[in-house]
């Protein structure tokens, strides 16, 4: 009985759908709009929705594009992209029925009910003429819902191979000078050591909506990464995570506690734990955004235990139909035993990242980050005050293949100078995965 109604719904949402295709086809709109709006009636999903892709950059933020945009990305599921463009049409015209109720059935289809409820409550009041009479089913089905469960789950499982060669981060050169010793000849594990490995990861999140701009998460994660040849190079990461995030106007916020274990060669070697908190203005194509870590790093050498203080500071814009971001980072941290000071260090970076879609199946990202790290104390072996430069490369490339299938490709590069030679060193890292999102 329950799935039947479930289906009348569903029959219900897709009338209405094709009912706003027609009635805002008749309508004077940009050239853009008017074509994904023809599409969508003749039934062309796919090129309605790669059109409005291609013309995202062009015309987002114009209102009827947006609404085009927002049926277009409704009729591939892209529900979440949906929200967003329709959002931005009520905040301009609050009283646009058929933009609300497009939005209150993007939320419903993505699980957030209670915005879903929120807006299908307010949509009752503003429809004077019963033009919506299906409301009342949508408000009683939600209330069901909402009786069975508190939340959405959504899991991941990952599969994938990789080459690091340099899997301990070593150096290249066999003997060394340093000043309080002379020269040494360094242990086969502080050399380079280059290897494939096989990496397993699964990831399990839960998201409750609090109402219409709020919600509360959690995360848990592993990443096991398993060296053929070095098997004390194998390592495995966790992070288990939650917060609250909330949107007011066009501010979105977030506050986390995080909590990250990290095992090498099956002993554990360091946790990693703090809270998080940032804060982002969008205004049309523009983002701009601070977040702040505190964090405390827990060695089994309890020596080598600090504090940490991240600042980032980023500004987001979307440009020929490439979404390019720019961060700003400031850091500093402190080692917690005063005898060992020389480990603290102040921090700054820049980094930039651009990433494309292709259609609604492929995605490319690339990165590249410097951090400049000046050290606080006298290096008791070197007899100097440390200093690093860290540069940083990454480009990645997902595609869906089937449905809740991906294939990621991964290469990173890291090159790490130092005033020390015992810790210079640039590392390269390959891989590959297959994940199922369920």
């Amino acid at each position: 009985m329950e799935d039947r109604k479930d289906l009348n719904i569903r029959h219900i949402l897709l009338f209405v759908f094709f009912c706003l295709v027609c009635g805002q086809a008749a309508t004077q709109q940009p050239p853009a709009a008017d074509k994904i709006l023809a599409l969508l009636k003749q039934k062309k999903n796919q090129q309605a929705y790669r059109l409005a892709l291609r013309h995202q950059n062009e015309y987002e933020g114009e209102t009827s594009f947006d609404f085009a945009f927002a049926l277009a990305a409704q009729s591939m599921r892209e529900h979440h992209r949906a929200i967003f463009a329709l959002e931005r049409v009520l905040y301009d015209y609050p009283k646009w029925l058929e933009a609300r109720y497009a939005l209150a059935g993007s939320y419903f289809a993505s699980g957030n009910l209670a915005a879903a409820k929120t807006e299908f409550e307010q949509l009752a009041t503003q429809d004077k003429k019963g033009k919506y009479p299906d409301i009342a089913k949508f408000l009683t089905l939600i209330k069901k819902r909402q009786q069975n469960t508190g939340g959405s789950w959504h899991s991941q499982l990952q599969l994938g191979i990789g080459y690091d060669d340099n899997a301990n981060s070593g150096i290249n050169d066999e003997f060394v000078d340093i000043p309080s010793l002379g020269q040494i000849q360094l242990f086969d594990t502080s050399l380079a050591q280059e290897d494939t490995f096989i990496r397993t990861q699964a990831q399990v999140s839960y998201a409750k909506p609090l109402n219409k701009q709020h919600s509360f998460y959690a995360l848990g994660k592993f990443s096991y990464a398993d060296y053929q040849d070095n098997p004390e190079m194998t390592r495995l990461y966790g992070d288990v995570s939650g917060g609250w995030q909330g949107k007011f106007n066009r501010i979105k916020t977030s506050l986390n506690l995080f909590y990250r274990p990290f095992w090498l060669d099956h002993s554990h070697y360091l946790d990693y734990f703090g809270t998080s908190a940032s804060a982002s203005y969008q205004l049309n194509k523009h983002e701009f955004g601070a977040s702040l870590i505190l964090a405390q790093q827990t060695f089994e050498q309890e020596d080598l235990d600090k504090k940490q203080a991240l600042l980032n500071l980023w500004y987001q814009i979307s440009v020929l139909g490439v979404s390019d971001r720019l961060t700003l980072t400031l850091g500093k941290e402190e080692s917690d035993n005063s005898a060992f000071d020389y480990l603290g260090r102040d921090l700054w970076g820049i980094g930039y990242q651009a990433r494309a879609y292709f259609g609604t199946s492929i995605s490319l990202t690339a990165k590249i980050n410097y951090i400049r790290s000046e050290y606080q104390g006298i290096h008791p072996l070197f007899d100097d005050v440390r200093d690093d430069t860290l540069w940083s490369a990454e480009l990645s490339y997902q595609q869906l293949f089937a449905e809740r299938w991906r294939w990621l490709l991964k290469a990173n590069y890291l090159d790490n100078e130092s005033n020390f030679v015992l810790y210079q060193y640039d590392r390269t890292v390959v891989s590959s995965a297959i994940r199922y999102d369920f």
